[in-house]
């Protein structure tokens, strides 16, 4: 009785509470004003929810085929998160801050970027703005089969759980954030906000993945990105793989008719249909150089179209 209580517990808190909390550090750290503040609470952050996921993960778990134990991938996971994190992430905040910036300064479009607006309003609109371009990223990163043997690493898992919400290729980060940075810095944004577009997405993301069963009020799935929401996106089935790309805002898959409710489509498995990429970590991460020999064979999951 007192286990069932727990599952139900956390099954309705966790996801609230996380999301409450997100929030809270919005506010907080938006009236400090202090853009590092921003990138530890990403880190640390990040690696809280990390931890308390996976130690939930065996106790309530969404699908029990989906465990650590026994998973292959593991330790490519592990290889890719930290390349993504270290490498990655970090190698994209240095080139938007020290080479992107300096250099579209001299082409931004003055008085676009409301500069004069609050504080808080500016962070909030930075998100808003730089989710819709991400939103944009992964589309195209489905559709063209180059950004495709990019971002076929983080969907080659055929098990979602905690462990593989950061297996990214290192080539991942630095591309989309070229993608989002340049219109953003392009409209005078200043780079000292930019980190926010980052904290946006990691921190709504960071339960995405979690193998939690989780409930959650059906209409959630229409406001904010929701771990049903992302998990349906990475189905073997290419219909629902190339659907809801929003990594915050439903709203984006909505207005571009590619959202799909999660309660409409059981996920039945995982992974890339007829992946045609070996699970091998030295293999995956040269996968974007070798594009002509798997193109053909991903055709569905590039090609399919989402309702």
């Amino acid at each position: 009785m007192k286990t069932a209580i727990w599952r139900t517990f956390i099954g309705w808190a966790l996801w609230p509470l996380g999301i409450a909390l997100y929030v809270a550090a919005v506010f907080y750290l938006a009236d400090m004003r202090d853009p590092t503040a921003v990138s530890r609470v990403v880190g640390l952050g990040s690696l809280a929810v990390l931890l308390v996921a996976m130690a939930l993960e065996p106790f309530v778990p969404y699908r029990t085929d989906w465990k650590l134990s026994g998973d292959r991938d593991v330790w490519r996971n592990l290889g890719h998160t930290l390349l993504h994190v270290q490498v990655g992430m970090q190698g994209a905040t240095l080139l938007i801050v020290f080479v992107v910036a300096p250099f579209i300064a001299r082409f931004s479009l003055p008085g676009i970027w409301p500069t004069q607006a609050p504080y808080l309003l500016q962070v909030l609109l930075v998100m808003v703005l730089g989710d819709g371009l991400m939103y944009w990223w992964h589309r195209l990163a489905h559709r063209l089969p180059r950004l495709w043997a990019v971002h076929s690493v983080h969907h080659m898992p055929q098990r979602v759980n905690t462990l593989m919400a950061g297996r990214h290729h290192v080539f991942y980060a630095p591309l989309g954030q070229l993608f989002i940075g340049v219109p953003l810095l392009l409209v005078g944004l200043p780079t000292a906000l930019f980190a926010w577009q980052v904290f946006s997405i990691v921190v709504v993301q960071s339960l995405s993945h979690a193998d939690v069963e989780f409930r959650i009020p059906r209409f959630m799935h229409r406001v904010l990105v929701t771990p049903q929401y992302h998990r349906l996106h990475h189905s073997a089935d290419p219909g629902h793989a190339n659907a809801n790309f929003a990594l915050m805002l439903p709203l984006w898959d909505i207005l571009f008719g590619t959202f799909w409710d999660p309660a409409d489509a059981p996920v039945p498995a995982v992974g890339i249909e007829g992946d045609p990429i070996p699970h091998r970590f030295m293999t995956e991460l040269a996968s974007p150089f070798n594009v002509k020999r798997w193109t053909r064979a991903s055709t569905s999951s590039l090609g399919a179209t989402s309702r």
